[in-house]
């Protein structure tokens, strides 16, 4: 029994581990505030001689029919001073009381004049005068601060409180293991896992200001143009003026069929009366929901979600307008022809001829096609997706047949293709068969000067072209803090990358992420044969080379720390979790898959969908 459930051991330390990290060790803030209008009220913090940043902040939306607020902050050891960012508008604004506790610590509370006092004003304060109502501030920009220096007193702990409340903890723990360890079984927690972000996914679509996001005022636009046309436009048509980026390209100009889907998905939700942001957002919810649809009616498919549980980006793209889930969601159904023994691929290369079989190489040339019109990172994934199926083709066929199957195949390829060329032959005419001098001509007339090739470099965009200005590559990965930028962009960062999730956050997950990666490979290297070896060591080889062509373009071209440019990784590690599930102990896995997966629900719950600016609803 005891060795049955040993990892049951571990599951406590961590839970443990994040009590310690998330709760106990963690300062709380009550606040009483009274504003004019909704705004976001910021707390910073600073260790001696640092400055203050946004990466070490916490915010909470404020309203005025709300005056009481409570949330979480850092943990207070080691910082020198804080920040107290009122609002965001030039306007009035009353802090009535303001009280940090840490589990410790001697309580900070500021609720009296005398108290009150003790913030000094910074910025943008045109006034603020203590009352016995509180401190009345009037903030003459949106970035009036005040400074709160800390002198931190040590305060006894209860012991005995704080004992019960790890009983409780674990006794809980206990509770929820007993009940649902029989689910790792069949992996049947991962649907269940993707109904739950699911809805979170829909609450980030549904309650987000229209262009909070990454570039989604240009993914709308090229979006509403097929929403009335179906054939590419012509580059300097009014018609898609507001599809160009500050750089001067549309993505109406590349070869992703996204915007074509979207589009018309757009018209149809007029049908309903959708809201435009809505119905810009509803493709991309619909694709996950289809991913968590197919995990629930396949099981093998299952493999591949359990990934798409590890991080709150991956959802996070599903949540509003951007190519980038469909092209993860071709990939995942790519992925998904690999593993399923009895899927149309398959089917399609032992068959024979017939009605039936003719019809899945159509199916597979449609998936085919959805692939290879993605975003262009995705190659890696296409590549990875053929060397995984000749791995197949080698282990499980004869030699006499492997030829045949590989021109099967090429035809598929082939007939993939052709909506491609289609839509290349369709670029072409709609611009005087010059294509590539139309683009270049509105790139030079729409590029915003920063980003305008015939800016001297000095006065370009200070992301542009590192490597000329000499900046070293050791630089970029060290000084510049490419790896640590991209890894929190692939683990919990939201809006135009101004919504962080804390040090602390991301340090759990990078050393649990880390210990699931040994843990996986470790298995596969250990107790894998050369099958399951040689799709580890793809995945590792594409995934190096994906990153170092990501880190080359941020040096040479446009220093860019996005971590859905690395996401094609992701159905790559489930395509070898499936190929390698019966030699992978899978209760260790799953504990790890778990712990991330409820760090990504505290990622997204406790700081996106709080943090991210709000539409009205009505």
């Amino acid at each position: 029994m005891l060795k049955r459930h040993w990892f049951f051991a571990p599951l406590c330390l961590l839970a443990l581990i994040l009590y310690y990290s998330l709760i106990y060790n963690v300062a709380h803030v009550e606040l009483r505030l009274q504003v004019e209008r909704p705004s976001l009220f910021k707390i910073y913090w600073a260790k001696e001689n640092a400055p203050f940043s946004e990466k070490n902040m916490v915010s909470v939306r404020v309203t005025p029919e709300r005056q009481d607020y409570s949330f979480f902050l850092t943990n207070l050891h080691g910082k020198e001073r804080l920040r107290i960012d009122p609002v965001e508008y030039a306007g009035s604004s009353r802090i009535e009381s303001l009280v940090i506790r840490q589990i410790g610590l001697a309580p900070i509370v500021l609720n009296s004049p005398e108290t009150l006092a003790k913030l000094q004003p910074l910025q943008q304060i045109g006034s603020h005068t203590v009352t016995t109502d509180g401190l009345d501030v009037i903030t003459s920009g949106g970035d009036g601060n005040f400074l709160l220096p800390l002198t931190l007193e040590k305060a006894p702990v209860d012991v005995w409180l704080e004992l019960a409340r790890v009983v409780i903890l674990l006794l809980f723990l206990g509770l929820i293991y007993w009940g649902v360890s029989h689910l790792a079984e069949n992996l049947d927690y991962v649907p269940m896992a993707l109904f739950v972000a699911l809805a979170l996914v829909a609450a980030m679509s549904w309650i987000s200001q229209y262009d909070m996001h990454p570039d989604e005022y240009v993914h709308v636009a090229a979006s509403d143009y097929y929403a009335s046309h179906s054939t590419p436009p012509r580059l300097d048509d009014p018609a898609i003026a507001g599809s160009y980026s500050p750089y001067g390209v549309t993505r109406l100009s590349k070869n992703e069929i996204y915007y074509l889907l979207n589009g018309k998905m757009m018209r149809l939700a007029e049908i309903f009366h959708i809201d435009h942001t809505q119905s810009a957002r509803l493709l991309n919810l619909l694709l996950f929901a289809t991913i968590a649809l197919i995990a629930c009616r396949n099981q093998p498919s299952r493999y591949l979600a359990a990934v798409f549980l590890i991080s709150p980006q991956i959802w996070y793209i599903f949540s509003y307008c951007n190519s980038d889930a469909l092209a993860l969601f071709a990939a995942f159904l790519g992925a998904w022809l690999l593993i399923e023994p009895e899927s149309v691929l398959h089917r399609f290369l032992r068959g024979q001829p017939s009605p039936a079989w003719l019809l899945r190489g159509f199916l597979l040339a449609c998936v085919a096609a959805l692939v290879l019109q993605s975003k262009e990172n995705y190659v890696i994934f296409t590549l990875a997706a053929l060397l995984f199926l000749a791995i197949d083709i080698f282990k499980d066929y004869p030699r006499e047949a492997r030829w045949k199957l590989v021109k099967r195949l090429a035809v598929v390829c082939l007939i993939g293709l052709v909506p491609l060329g289609v839509k290349k032959y369709l670029d072409y005419q709609a611009n005087d068969w010059n294509f590539p001098a139309m683009q270049r001509a509105m790139l030079m007339q729409k590029a915003q000067r920063a980003f305008h090739p015939d800016t001297p470099l000095a006065n370009q965009a200070p992301l542009l072209h590192k490597k000329a200005r000499g900046v070293t590559l050791r630089n970029i990965l060290g000084k510049e803090r490419w790896s640590e930028r991209t890894f929190m962009c692939s683990f919990g960062m939201y809006g135009y990358h101004t919504i962080v999730s804390g040090d602390r956050y991301y340090n759990l997950v990078r050393w649990t992420a880390v210990a699931l990666l040994v843990y996986f490979f470790g298995n596969i290297l250990l107790r894998g044969g050369w099958y399951h070896r040689s799709h580890a060591a793809i995945a590792v080889f594409l995934a190096l080379g994906l990153i170092a062509t990501t880190v080359w373009h941020s040096w040479v071209q446009d220093f860019q720390t996005q971590g859905r440019y690395l996401f094609p990784i992701v159905p790559m590690l489930g395509v070898v979790y499936a190929r390698c599930r019966f030699i992978i102990e899978r209760r260790g896995l799953a504990l790890g898959i778990a712990v991330l997966f409820i760090l990504s629900c505290f990622s997204f719950i406790v700081v996106a969908l709080d943090r991210i600016p709000r539409q009205l609803l009505y």
